[in-house]
């Protein structure tokens, strides 16, 4: 697996930062391969899980991604997924050998965030 040159680090911390400072975000992380965070953050309203649950949560949103891609062949890409939970929605979006997760409150429309995500991220990734 590649290490991300530190300037693309950079850019998707800038980038990490700037969708934190959006009231309806609760949460941003880019995972690499392995699911572990190579850029992001919580917000100070984040639901509390220990590092133990975050690790688990984000190697589960990572398999599942990876596991999807088994069925481009036959249904397409996959663009994103979002799931609604009781008190948020979470929409993962991979891109290249990455994979972006937003949390943000269920009132948003996670569709155009997920396309929001797809331009912005796109385009420090590809």
């Amino acid at each position: 697996m590649s290490l991300l040159p530190a300037h693309i680090t950079e850019l998707l911390d800038e980038e990490c930062y700037r969708w934190l400072t959006q009231s309806n975000i609760i949460f941003i992380k880019v995972l690499n391969k392995l699911g572990h965070p190579v850029a992001g953050d919580f917000k100070g309203k984040a639901p509390k899980m220990n590092q133990e649950k975050t690790r688990k949560l984000f190697s589960q949103l990572r398999l599942d991604a990876i596991m999807r891609r088994g069925f481009d062949h036959q249904t397409g890409e996959l663009d994103y997924t979002i799931s609604k939970r009781k008190n948020m929605t979470v929409i993962s979006v991979p891109i290249i050998d990455y994979l972006v997760v937003v949390a943000v409150k269920n009132e948003e429309d996670a569709k155009e965030v997920a396309e929001r995500i797809i331009i912005k991220f796109g385009k420090v990734l590809s």
